[in-house]
């Protein structure tokens, strides 16, 4: 008897302990991955670069006018927005690709495929963004996205991937917003 609950003890823990640790690397608003959920996928992707068995795009994506979007229609509406989107992300990118909220309105992109594919990618996810045609308080709200994006062979590492990939995007941002920036 004394066995049996300490087996049944034992898978009890294991089961809670599972739970915590796809708490910890998921996004309870979005549904996607979180920073620390995102780090190994995106290690992982970096060594298939490295050796030479997958291409490698990384892109950053952050909403336009965000605060805009709270300040107007409520930060029920901004959750809903980023709900959206976190759905909008699982369903239209291949499944082979992975996005995570990197932090509030910003999100990471990990695409194992050339720059030209993950552009065209984001291009598709950017116009189905400004279509998604949310409303709150009887009103539409206006969610675009700017993104930028970088691939494997441009930087001297992850860190760099994701420095160079922000650097394109805010000059996504300092060009007029609503964009996919390659430079």
């Amino acid at each position: 008897i004394f066995a049996q609950g300490y087996q049944r003890g034992i898978r009890e823990l294991l089961r809670s302990n599972s739970k915590l640790e796809t708490e910890v690397e998921r996004d309870a608003l979005t549904g996607l991955k979180n920073r620390r959920g995102i780090e190994p996928v995106l290690t992982a992707c970096y060594q298939a670069w490295q050796g030479g068995k997958a291409p490698l795009t990384v892109a950053l994506g952050d909403i336009d006018y965000f605060k805009h979007i709270n300040d107007t229609f409520g930060h029920e509406a901004g959750d809903l927005v980023l709900q959206r989107l976190g759905e909008l992300f699982r369903c239209k990118l291949p499944t082979e690709a992975k996005a995570c909220r990197w932090g509030g309105e910003e999100f990471l992109f990990v695409l194992p495929m050339d720059k030209e594919e993950g552009k065209a990618q984001l291009e598709e996810l950017r116009r189905e963004i400004q279509s998604m045609g949310l409303c709150a308080r009887n009103e539409p709200i206006p969610v675009t996205m700017t993104f930028g994006l970088v691939s494997g062979e441009e930087a001297d590492g992850i860190s760099d991937l994701i420095r160079l990939a922000d650097q394109n995007l805010y000059a996504g941002k300092r060009a007029g917003r609503n964009r996919v920036v390659v430079l």
